[in-house]
This record gives C-alpha cells, sequence and structure tokens, in this order.
C-alpha cells in the first residue's frame, strides 16, 4: 500500500489562519516548556547551544525545559519546532511524586490513559492511541504495564504522526519519548524512600560518578522497588527494577554508552465494575457497588518481564557533521491468568464470566543511524539529517479461555478454582516475525536572517510479517504476507518575526502496520494510514518566563484495526475510518518561586468504523483542561525551604457506548495537593495527597465494564541526597 507524496492543499486554512494569528496577540502562558532568551538579542544572533544528539536534562529549571530531543530526532529549542510539543522536566515529575507514565501523562493536554486489560500504559493522545514508547528518541516497544520512571529525568510529548522520523508508531496522536539520566563525571547518590494509602511502598535509588581517575569511564545505576496494594479489592503490585549504564569517552568527540535495563512487574488485571441496562428507560447504569469491589478471583496473576540492552554511538566529525547509532535488544514475557466479565443476568445480580489465559512472549531488535549536517549555501542555511532504521520483532502468542462460575456482584463469595487452560482448545495460537526497514531524509531551510525557515522530510518504509498458524493443528499454515510500502513525507514552514514569536505549519503523514493480530480466517490487516495538519503560535513574555502555545490541528486515518465481538474478541477487522479536529492552548510560567503548566484543548471526532451498515458516529465539541501550580517560598524567612503545590484537574460529562447503548460519565473536578520541605541540600521531604476532595469519579468504560477512579490517598516521600 502507498501513501501519497504531496496533498492537494492545506485545508482548513480559513478555520486554522484566524487561530494562529490572533494567538499571536493574546497574553497567557505555554505548557510546551521555551528556554528564557533575553528579549534584547537580535534574532541573526540566537545560537542553539545543544548537542545535535543530546538532550541536556540538567540545563532544566524549575518546570522549563531547555530543549527537545523527539521532535526532530536532533537536540533543539521547543520554540523552533513545528508542533505542539509538551516537556514534563524532572522536577515536575518529583513534584507529582510520578512512579508511571500513567502518574505524569495526566497532566498532558489531549492525552487520557487507554484502559482494560494489558493496557496500563497505553495512551490516547488527540484521541489516537500512542501505545509504543521511546527512549532517548530510539523505539522502545512499551507496552503492557511497565512504564517505571526511576531512570526518568524528563518527558517529551510531540504532538500528530511524524511518520519521516520515526515510521511505525502505532498511533497517530503523537510520539512518547523518556529521556534518561545520563553518566556524569561528578560523584553522587540519591535515595528514595515513599510511604503511602494502600499499603504502599517503594525505594529508589541513583548513584552515579567515574570509573577512571582520567573520568573517561563513567557510570549510573537507577533502582527501583516497589510493593503497593490497591483501592481495588484482590489487586496488588510488586515491581523490580534496576538499569546500569556506563559511558566510555573514546575521544573529545566520541562516546560509546551501553544500559541495561532489567524489570520484573508482578500485579493482577482489573476486571472494573459491571455496567446494566435499565429496563425503564432501556440506557447504560453504573451499578451500585463499593468502590473497591472487585469480582475476579485470588488466583488471578500476570507477570511482566523485562530485558533490554542498548549501545550507542555518538561522534561528532568535524564542527559541521555528527553521526549517532545505536543497537538494541528487547526481551518481552507476559503471563497472564486473569478472570474476564461476560454480561449480567437477567436477575440484574449474576455476573456470568469466563477465565483467560496469555502466553505471549516478543524479542525485539532495533539498529539504527542518524547523520546531521548544517553547511550554508549561499544565504541559505541547511540543517539536514538522514537515517536508516532496522526494526525486527518475532514472538508467539497463546490465548485460551475457560468456563467460569457465575458471581453474586452484591454478595460476592471468592474461591472459584483456577481452571486448567491444557484442556482448552486456544483461541489463537501462532508465531509472528514482523519487520520495519525504513529511510528517511530531512532538510530545515533557513533564510533572511532567520526570520524563515522552511523544511521538507521523506520517508520510504517497507513493513513484512510472516505467521506460522498453529490452528487447528500444530502443523498450520505458514503465511508470509506481502510487503506493504509506504512514502510518507513532512513539510512546513516557521516564521520568526521577532526572538519571541514563532508562527508554524505543517503537514505530514503516516501508516501503521497492524501486527500480531488476524481477521477470522487468519489474513493480514491492511495497515492503517492518515495524515495531520497543524498551524500555531508560540509567544514568549518576560523575558521568556511567561510562555503561551496555540495551535489548530486535524488528524484523520482509515483502515482502523476494530476488535471483533464474542467470541471472536481474539480477532480484529479493517472497519472504517476516523479523524479528529481541534484547537488546544497550552501554557506555562516559571520564576524562581513560582511554577505553573496547563493547557486545555477543544475537540471534535467523527467515526465510521462499520461504512455502509451503521450511521457515523460525531461527537459535539468536548472541552478539557487541567493545571498544576507550586509555589516555594523565599530562601529567608519563616517558610525558607517550604513550597506548596496545587493541580486541578476537571472533566465534563462524557457520552459513551456500551452493550449497544448510549451513557453517560458523570462529570468531576479532582485536586491534587503537594507540599515539599527541603531541611537542608541534602535532606527533603514531600507529601502528595492525590483527590483532595475524595471525589467519586470513574476513568473510562471498557465494555461490559467502567472503571472507579481513586479515592483520597497520600504518598510520603523522603529523598536523601550523599
Amino acid at each position: 500500500m502507498k501513501l501519497s507524496r504531496i496533498p492537494a492543499s492545506f485545508r482548513n486554512a480559513r478555520t486554522a489562519i484566524p487561530v494562529v494569528f490572533l494567538s499571536a496577540l493574546c497574553h497567557g502562558s505555554l505548557l510546551a516548556q521555551v528556554a528564557p532568551a533575553p528579549t534584547s538579542m537580535p534574532v541573526d544572533a540566537e545560537t542553539t547551544v545543544l548537542n545535535p544528539f543530546e538532550v541536556q536534562a540538567g540545563k532544566n529549571e524549575g518546570y522549563q525545559a531547555a530543549g527537545v530531543q523527539s521532535a526532530s530526532k536532533l537536540a533543539m529549542a521547543i520554540k523552533d519546532v513545528p508542533n505542539t510539543v509538551t516537556v514534563l522536566t524532572e522536577q515536575f515529575l518529583k513534584d507529582i511524586a510520578a512512579q508511571n507514565l500513567g502518574d505524569a501523562m495526566q497532566w498532558v493536554t489531549g492525552v487520557s490513559s487507554n484502559l482494560g486489560a494489558r493496557n496500563q500504559d497505553g495512551f490516547s493522545i488527540r484521541g489516537f492511541g500512542a501505545i509504543l514508547t521511546y527512549v532517548d528518541g530510539f523505539r522502545d516497544s512499551q507496552e503492557w504495564g511497565s512504564g517505571e520512571m526511576a531512570q526518568v529525568a524528563q518527558l517529551e510529548i510531540l504532538k500528530g504522526p511524524a511518520s519521516n522520523l520515526y515510521g511505525n508508531m502505532r498511533g497517530f496522536g503523537g510520539v512518547i519519548n523518556r529521556v534518561t539520566k545520563k553518566p556524569q563525571d561528578k560523584n553522587f547518590q540519591q535515595a528514595e524512600v515513599v510511604i503511602g494509602s494502600f499499603d504502599q511502598y517503594r525505594f529508589t535509588f541513583d548513584t552515579t560518578g567515574p570509573i577512571s581517575t582520567d573520568k573517561s569511564w563513567m557510570y549510573r545505576v537507577n533502582a527501583a522497588y516497589t510493593n503497593n496494594g490497591s483501592y481495588r479489592d484482590l489487586r496488588h503490585l510488586k515491581r523490580y527494577f534496576v538499569t546500569p549504564v556506563i559511558t566510555k569517552r573514546l575521544s573529545p568527540a566520541t562516546t560509546l554508552t551501553f544500559s541495561l535495563e532489567l524489570l520484573r512487574t508482578e500485579t493482577q488485571e482489573d476486571l472494573g465494575v459491571p455496567l446494566q441496562i435499565d429496563p425503564a428507560t432501556n440506557t447504560l447504569v453504573v451499578t451500585a457497588l463499593p468502590r473497591s469491589r472487585q469480582l475476579g478471583e485470588p488466583w488471578e496473576n500476570t507477570t511482566l518481564e523485562k530485558e533490554s540492552g542498548r549501545l550507542y554511538f555518538n561522534h561528532k566529525i568535524n564542527q559541521n557533521w555528527s553521526v549517532r547509532a545505536a543497537a538494541i535488544t528487547t526481551f518481552w514475557n507476559n503471563p497472564i491468568e486473569q478472570v474476564e466479565a461476560l454480561s449480567i443476568a437477567a436477575d440484574r445480580r449474576t455476573l456470568t464470566r469466563q477465565a483467560f489465559h496469555l502466553n505471549r512472549w516478543e524479542n525485539h531488535h532495533v539498529f539504527e543511524v542518524d547523520l546531521n549536517g548544517k553547511f550554508t549555501t549561499g544565504p541559505f542555511t541547511h540543517n539536514v539529517l538522514f537515517g536508516y532504521e532496522w526494526n525486527r520483532e518475532n514472538g508467539r502468542s497463546n490465548v485460551t479461555r475457560r468456563p467460569l462460575a457465575s458471581i453474586d456482584i452484591y454478595n460476592p463469595v471468592y474461591g472459584t478454582p483456577k481452571p486448567d487452560f491444557t484442556l482448552a482448545i486456544p483461541a489463537t495460537n501462532l508465531h509472528f516475525q514482523n519487520g520495519i526497514y525504513g529511510y528517511f531524509a530531512n532538510d530545515q531551510v533557513t533564510f533572511w536572517k532567520d526570520h524563515i525557515s522552511v523544511f521538507y522530510g521523506m520517508r520510504w518504509d517497507r513493513a513484512t510479517s510472516h505467521r506460522i498458524i498453529e490452528l487447528p493443528v500444530p502443523s498450520g499454515a505458514d503465511v508470509a504476507d506481502p510487503a506493504n510500502y509506504s512514502t510518507t513525507p513532512r513539510y512546513g514552514f516557521v516564521l520568526r518575526p521577532d526572538i519571541n514569536l514563532r508562527i508554524y505549519a505543517q503537514y505530514s503523514e503516516a501508516f501503521q502496520p497492524i501486527f500480531g493480530s488476524t481477521t477470522p480466517d487468519f489474513k493480514a490487516l491492511n495497515p492503517t494510514v492518515g495524515s495531520t495538519r497543524e498551524a500555531g503560535v508560540k509567544r514568549t513574555f518576560f523575558n521568556g518566563r511567561l510562555n503561551v502555545e496555540v495551535a489548530y490541528y486535524k488528524i484523520e486515518n482509515s483502515n482502523v484495526a476494530v476488535r471483533l465481538q464474542p467470541p471472536l474478541n481474539s480477532f480484529f477487522a479493517n472497519a472504517g475510518s476516523q479523524y479528529r479536529i481541534g484547537q488546544e492552548l497550552n501554557f506555562g510560567y516559571n520564576t524562581g518561586n513560582f511554577n505553573i503548566i496547563g493547557g486545555i484543548i477543544q475537540s471534535r471526532s467523527k467515526q465510521d468504523l462499520n461504512p455502509g451498515i451503521t450511521a457515523p458516529v460525531i461527537t459535539p465539541y468536548h472541552t478539557s483542561w487541567q493545571m498544576s501550580g507550586k509555589y516555594t517560598f523565599p530562601r529567608e524567612g519563616v517558610f525558607k525551604g517550604l513550597s506548596v503545590g496545587l493541580g486541578a484537574y476537571p472533566r465534563r460529562n462524557v457520552i459513551y457506548t456500551a452493550l449497544s447503548r448510549n451513557g453517560t460519565l458523570p462529570a468531576y473536578t479532582r485536586f491534587d495537593l503537594s507540599m515539599g520541605y527541603k531541611v537542608n541540600p541534602k535532606l527533603d521531604f514531600n507529601l502528595n495527597v492525590y483527590n483532595l476532595t475524595d471525589e467519586m469519579y470513574y476513568l473510562g468504560v471498557v465494555s461490559p465494564t467502567i472503571f472507579p477512579g481513586s479515592p483520597r490517598g497520600f504518598r510520603g516521600t523522603m529523598r536523601y541526597t550523599f
């Protein structure tokens, strides 16, 4: 399948242009943080001192980030990136006591968590899934409930597809990139202890420094142990994590880094709370159960094991050219035994259930090399990036299901034995081997005293899929699907009227090969294809302390993969199309004592997932926002060392569909409180109170169940630097 090279036009310009230019005059703030710069600096004297490939997260101050790596596979100032970019700094992640991606991503405008089994760290950005994350700009295959934050220096979220840089994004909404903590040539050790509600205990340790006397060898080790209970019955989590990193400076221009990531998580899936159909109104209602009520069994268990080795090579060839390469191998093992909810019986209290078993493992191998060059031809300054990515994954997925005794949802009696899954006929049983092989080239041309930049990029991909289907007998079909080819462009411009203002527009295409899923007759699914258009303004005020970003976007795709209904819910089909349009405002303010970030997004979507069968679903415009701020008292005075923060997370009514009917998630507003006290340069304490007003709310729906949010809880943190 081949995508178009050039769109006919930049559609919806009449809507985008007023939004863009009106925003240039506004005064507010910006979530996508920009490094401060004096307003007196002339435009043609502005320089970027960041390394072409490495983010210097240590240069961040408070909630302000110096630059971003994921947006262009180059470290660059955020204000020069022609996309909406959000960066959550290490300080912000500490202030909210983030332990996983879910804790952090809720504070990113336009992001929501995907719910349901094995999707704990899946997210939707601008309404499109983005379950695959990146580490230091390279593919990580992050999935299924890890997302450990102990080694994270900052989080970067680039919104909108950028296939010419990333290929198979597994989502059109954006890219999540974790920038890790790097070895340092000075000794540093820090320990952290967390005690929280629901029997939560966590310990982390961070140590770094030189190994050799000439400091050409450096190391860093981040480790974490987490033992959490839950506000949900029968649920518990244990996580073990360690990542040692070694860096060798081969020369002033060359470094070699090796990292090893080891992770093991033991937990249980959440069954949610059953939905019911009110016979009087024929609408959906939430069963009136305690927020803690869980309708599974004590024998449920989900294990996640990850082993990942990464080798990075960085070399500055000369003043104009740099190269980096990465070789990555990752192994996942994910055995699961859990209970699945089916339906409520006619008595409206008996839940029919079944037992589910998954035996899945995956190997991922990635090699990528990037070449960056900066040079001048006449009045034009070029910033070019060439790259090649080789990505191969293989694994096995075996799913079986067995009948299981029903349970009384109002008076549950647990203890139904685990069935013998070896007696069941597998629902799916296949080996798979998939590949993505891509070349990409990009050039950003700047001229007219740096007032104008135009950029153009292209990526060429080949996606392959090979499956050995072991049904109905072990000697089943050996299927090599036809290769999919794509050519995906990205282009646009950035205007710089002065040092504080950026006006941009961009168009890009993306495609998503659908691996690991088949139709009921074991045929491959066609890739999902799509495009995005975005235009916006980035404006800084008060010497870079106050930042505002406004964007208009439209994202659309087709060949969407849809899971079939039971009993075929292990299979998928290509069905229809989706699009989402919206306007987004992000803001941030940063001084020595006051930090604030927030954003608001208004969006509307259309889904036509059963063309010719049902009418397309068109939603009205929906608005959501969140804001978080912190005030640090002056260093002199009665309250020196004290900081106080408050986050607000309001959500309006949301209409959802389940059991072939509509229902409504009620509106709510959740407040989170944080307090910090720095005793001395070595010791500090933090207290975080989540859902301060103990609001009853629901996270979302996965038919036929709904997932309640957490009641009021706390985390207390003690951090000591040696």
